[in-house]
């Protein structure tokens, strides 16, 4: 089975806007998901003219992987103790600390929760998080 095919069979509807959400989204279906956009009617997606900023490439992830996907809303919240943003460093410190062996279905909620006690409360920009996990088994996914 292809990358492509990993997510064959799944079916997504996707309601949101900007960028993260359909950003999310579009990855989904680049793994095989069937995406359903839903857009306002009137005016469509609010990003759908802006221009691709990167460009796509193409690496191999070996048998076993996860990728974790987040909006800058979880790394631009305040550790209050410190008067600073947690930063790209603070983040990767927080998943550094989780260790090898961490059960990855949980993490994004326990970095929520780690992220919003340094904040000393919720967050105050969007906060997206997905974690996306493959093992491959002999023969196939």
């Amino acid at each position: 089975m292809s990358l492509a095919e990993t997510y064959h069979g799944l079916r997504v509807i996707d309601l949101s806007a900007n960028i993260a959400g359909p950003l999310a989204c579009m990855i989904l279906g680049d793994l095989g998901a069937d995406v359903i956009k839903i857009e306002p009617p009137d005016t469509g997606e609010a990003t759908r003219g802006l221009p691709p900023r990167w460009e796509l490439e193409e690496v191999e992830l070996g048998e076993s992987w996860l990728l974790l996907l987040y909006s800058d809303g979880i790394y631009e919240g305040k550790v209050v103790s410190r008067g600073t943003r947690l930063g790209i460093e603070g983040l990767l410190e927080l998943l550094r600390a989780e260790g090898p062996d961490a059960i990855w279905e949980s993490v994004p909620n326990r970095l929520l929760d780690q992220v919003e006690a340094l904040n000393d409360g919720p967050l105050e920009d969007d906060v997206a998080l997905l974690a996306v996990r493959c093992d491959r088994l002999e023969g196939g996914l």
